[in-house]
């Protein structure tokens, strides 16, 4: 399960970001982190829809019984500190801690799902929730961005 997806190309943008006031670019992520969270939330929803499929899928002689925890502890978070992977600001789509009533580790079952195991061939809901939504997810990223700067740009002017 890949950690990261890099977006190339906007070296341009991000210098600019850097040059904007502070009311664009805040310690709280400002519009950046407002474009990434959108990026971060169209991956969420495709692998929680990825999940689903998965779930909806007959199973062994019925003998798993959904609760549902897999796809709710899918979640997406900022960084605390994203310096700490070369970045100024990051989300992570993850699986958030959390335990099955069998004792199980929500994040265990999802690597199970995702790697496959001696037991199971890989299901990968991850990867095939990702596949090809590459550049919607750029789009998504670059499109909140520039909502962000517009609707500052309307704050600090409103007659602009």
């Amino acid at each position: 399960m890949p950690d990261a997806v890099d977006v190339r190309g906007l070296e341009g943008a991000l210098d600019l970001l850097k040059r904007l006031p502070e009311e664009l670019v805040s310690s709280k992520g400002g519009v950046v982190l407002s474009g990434l969270r959108k990026g971060a939330t169209l991956v969420r929803k495709a692998w929680q829809a990825e999940v689903q499929r998965m779930v909806d899928e007959p199973n062994i002689a019925g003998k798993y019984k959904d609760i549902g925890l897999y796809k709710k502890s899918i979640g997406a978070k900022r960084v605390s500190n994203p310096k700490k992977y070369g970045a100024d600001e990051m989300v992570r789509v993850r699986v958030k801690a959390g335990t099955y009533p069998d004792g199980d580790p929500v994040a265990m079952v999802a690597g199970i799902l995702e790697h496959g195991d001696e037991h199971m061939v890989a299901k990968a809901p991850f990867s095939k929730a990702t596949e090809g939504i590459g550049q919607a997810v750029a789009d998504a990223v670059v499109q909140g961005i520039n909502d962000g700067i517009q609707k500052t740009i309307k704050k600090l002017d409103p007659t602009a």
